[in-house]
């Protein structure tokens, strides 16, 4: 068996990194509108909440809340939106 010629072994990684990065925007997109669509159905969303539903540590969701915030999407106040 010969070995690949180290182009090719580039362009799988970076289509293997494209891929996956590609996969965690969708998952992404699909977090904040879920966490958009339970803030309009409910009025509100607690970080607790939205930990425990996505299976991610608190921080990532005040992440996620900071970054809706920042598009006016919704308004931040203690422990949740």
């Amino acid at each position: 068996m010969c070995a690949r010629p180290k182009y090719e072994s580039l362009v799988l990684f970076i289509w293997k990194f494209y891929h996956t990065f590609a996969h965690v925007q969708k998952i992404y997109s699909l977090e904040l509108h879920k966490i958009l669509e339970m803030l309009d159905e409910n009025g509100r969303v607690s970080v607790n909440e939205l930990s425990e539903l996505f299976g991610v540590s608190s921080v990532i969701i005040r992440n996620d809340l900071t970054e809706l915030e920042k598009k006016d999407l919704l308004t931040r106040v203690h422990g949740g939106a």
